[in-house]
């Protein structure tokens, strides 16, 4: 796949449309990571994204229209002044006047963990303005959906309806209720339900009628 160079403003001109960018911190390229991938794509649009630091043997296995990059974030020479860094220790929340501040929302990790590993440490120490989107963890396709409505439709974080620690039903019969439990804060949709990317109900139901939970 072809590698995509993060956009960047020239000088004396007006800051380009933010762009949402992933650096790629899986070991390797699993279908739930994948479907995480697509939803972004599907949320924000191929101009509007891009994931770093994504060997050529994952990204062969994305929608091929998902921008990648093999190197780091730190190796695209993006700078410091307009790049966003979204973390939970983040000294401000993200809003929607940031919109005329930043050019880029760099996003660590891709599956979230319980509890947290902290991978977005790795990104720490590069010079850039960090911003936070309130105490709960969220899936990283959460993060960047919650992330382009703040920034791009100019809605405050207060404004989005989300719902904490989600129950999936997997299996239902005569024999026990089969669940699975996600820990995370997702966006309610318009028909009141958690806002999940395509297809990820059916890969757990899958995996639970393969290997269980």
């Amino acid at each position: 796949m072809a590698e995509a160079a993060a956009p960047a403003a020239a000088a004396g001109t007006p800051a380009a449309p933010v762009v949402f960018v992933v650096e790629h911190l899986e070991d390797d390229m699993g279908e739930w990571c994948a479907l995480e991938y697509a939803d972004m794509l599907a949320k924000v649009g191929a101009e509007r994204l891009l994931i770093t630091n994504i060997p050529a043997e994952h990204a062969v296995q994305l929608d091929p229209r998902i921008p990648t990059d093999s190197r780091s974030l730190t190796e695209l020479g993006l700078g410091t002044d307009s790049v966003c860094l979204l973390d939970m220790r983040g000294e401000g929340e993200l809003a929607p006047s940031d919109a005329a501040e930043f050019t880029h929302v760099v996003f660590g990790g891709i599956l979230g963990d319980h509890p947290p590993r902290d991978r977005t440490r790795a990104l720490r120490g590069n010079g850039f303005a960090m911003r936070h989107l309130r105490e709960r963890q969220m899936s990283t396709s959460t993060a960047v959906h919650v992330c382009r409505q703040i920034l791009m439709d100019s809605v405050p974080m207060g404004s989005i309806p989300f719902v904490d620690d989600i129950e999936l039903v997997l299996s239902e019969g005569d024999g026990p209720k089969e669940v699975v439990d996600l820990p995370y804060r997702y966006i309610v949709g318009e028909d009141g339900q958690p806002q999940l990317p395509a297809g990820l109900l059916e890969y757990l139901k899958s995996e639970n009628g393969s290997e269980g939970f």
